[in-house]
């Protein structure tokens, strides 16, 4: 093969080496003559023999020519086809060992289904990894949840201190409603309408007061569950119906969120209008001991009178 001056040597005429197209060219029909013709090469540079065979199945017959020609060390170089499959989509049968291409969902030797090789598998979409993750709540459903959970939880404790107490027999509810009829007429409304409508009596202790525990008391009351415990000595201590709306004074102010303080300072301070008075009831059992709370409590509300020592009230 003869190198002419001026002639067009191909696409690659350029490059430091050239090179010459052999696909299509037989094998076998390669000899050493052909191996040993120069190959035209950019000026300036030696002449070289290279062989260029595109075919994917000729590592053999490449060695048979290498062998044929040891007269003139001829280069062989192999372009791979550009039709092949590339390395990173190819996926190798588990079963059989072939190595198929990535497209083949089934092997070709065996026909098992091919896996996905790890290197080949697509990264997670960012968009579709957020759209299958839980969205977080909202700050309503979050506040909806507390309440709702909360709610539960004190209907589960108020239903518990029904449960675990006895009601009141039917004499005894009969007292309270007289009780609470003085209240009424003496234009205690609010409080009695919350002793009619909104409480509960019992007539036993619930597990809440058995565990709390209590003074000699006349009753208990657990806000804000508006539970009221009636004790005996409220039903025999007091003199009257009179005294008892004292005591029903007394519970309803903790019904409304009172400590003890507030509710003794209220009793005491509303006994006249409610007719629960000195002349009447100082000798009385219930007088005495409210008396006493009241001035360890307040005592300056007994500095009235001339002799300093009175009930202001």
């Amino acid at each position: 093969m003869a190198s002419l001056p001026g002639t067009d040597r191909g696409p690659r005429a350029g490059s430091p080496r050239g090179v010459v197209d052999a696909t299509g060219l037989e094998v076998g029909n390669l000899d050493c003559r052909v191996g040993r013709d120069p190959v035209a090469t950019a000026p300036g540079t030696d002449l070289k023999t290279v062989f260029v065979v595109r075919f994917p199945a000729a590592k053999n017959a490449i060695h048979g020519i290498t062998r044929n020609c040891t007269n003139r060390p001829s280069p062989i170089v192999m372009i791979p086809d550009s039709k092949q499959t590339p390395h990173q989509s190819r996926q190798k049968c588990v079963s059989c060992g072939l190595v198929n291409t990535g497209s083949d969902e089934t092997c070709r030797r065996c026909g098992s289904p091919l896996a996905i090789d790890d290197s080949t598998e697509l990264r997670p979409d960012p968009e579709a990894a957020e759209a299958d993750s839980p969205k977080k709540r909202g700050l309503l459903k979050r506040l909806t949840w507390i309440v709702g959970a909360t709610l539960i939880s004190l209907l589960v404790f108020y239903l518990s201190l029904l449960i675990s107490s006895d009601g009141l027999q039917p004499d005894q509810r009969e007292s309270v409603q007289k009780a609470i009829a003085v209240l009424e007429q003496h234009g205690f409304d609010r409080e009695a309408f919350i002793l009619k409508h909104l409480t509960v009596f019992r007539g036993t202790d619930n597990w809440w007061n058995r565990y709390i525990g209590h003074r000699d008391a006349y009753a208990a009351t657990n806000f804000p569950f508006e539970v009221v415990t009636l004790y005996p000595e409220f039903f025999t201590v007091p003199v009257d119906d009179n005294e008892r709306a004292a005591v029903l004074l007394h519970e309803a102010s903790h019904l409304m969120g009172g400590g003890e303080e507030a509710a003794l300072g209220f009793t005491w301070r509303n006994k006249q209008r409610l007719g629960w008075t000195a002349d009447r009831y100082k000798q009385t059992r219930l007088w005495y001991a409210t008396e006493q709370l009241t001035r360890a409590q307040f005592p300056y509300i007994f500095k009235c009178g001339p002799d300093g020592q009175s009930d202001c009230f």
